[in-house]
């Protein structure tokens, strides 16, 4: 029988239904079957005079489905991404924490900028991005925070192919208002 600390974490439920995603945004697989696995997204705007948050966006994406859109990226923006990770997080670190004997707690892992260590609740806008196979969530380098700063200064790195690339899949499964549009454009999506 699986951990219940595997099981996954609300905040990586659907702010819309209050449970779990069970199909890929693309292309509409069952992702609770446990047959592959997984990422889900979130962003999310704070409001901290009112103490509330919304959910920009949130979606579920198959493995498959993610390789096919990573392989739209260009070969200069993978590089610059894998760069600016391996200089701002220590990746082997971060895995040997979140795959010890003991599972961290998803609030512990969220709290934090992974790469700005920024507070969450000391920044306006943040995404959020776990990996899972079936219902549990698959402890590796994610789960993760990042702010929008730090979002902010990888757009920088992406070619103009890529962020086309990225504002065409966010046009396309997201169906984000006129007025969010514009504040995620240029902005990468963080799987």
């Amino acid at each position: 029988m699986a951990d219940d600390h595997n099981h996954i974490p609300k905040i990586f439920h659907s702010y819309d239904t209050g449970q779990p995603f069970d199909h890929c945004k693309v292309c509409g697989r069952n992702l609770l079957d446990g047959q592959t696995r997984y990422f889900i997204e979130k962003a999310v705007n704070q409001y901290k005079g009112l103490k509330k948050s919304d959910v920009v966006f949130e979606y579920a994406i198959c493995m498959p489905c993610y390789e096919e859109i990573n392989q739209t990226m260009s070969e200069e923006s993978k590089k610059n991404i894998q760069e600016y990770f391996t200089h701002h997080v220590n990746l082997l670190a971060r895995n040997q924490f979140l795959m010890g004997g003991v599972r961290p707690d998803i609030d512990h892992c969220l709290s934090h900028c992974v790469i700005t260590h920024t507070p969450r609740n000391d920044t306006e806008q943040y995404q959020i991005v776990g990996l899972f196979q079936g219902n549990q969530i698959v402890y590796e380098t994610m789960p993760m925070m990042i702010s929008m700063e730090a979002i902010d200064e990888m757009a920088n790195l992406l070619s103009n192919k890529t962020l086309d690339g990225l504002n065409d899949f966010m046009d396309d499964i997201l169906d984000l208002p006129p007025e969010l549009k514009g504040l995620f454009k240029d902005k990468p999506v963080l799987i």
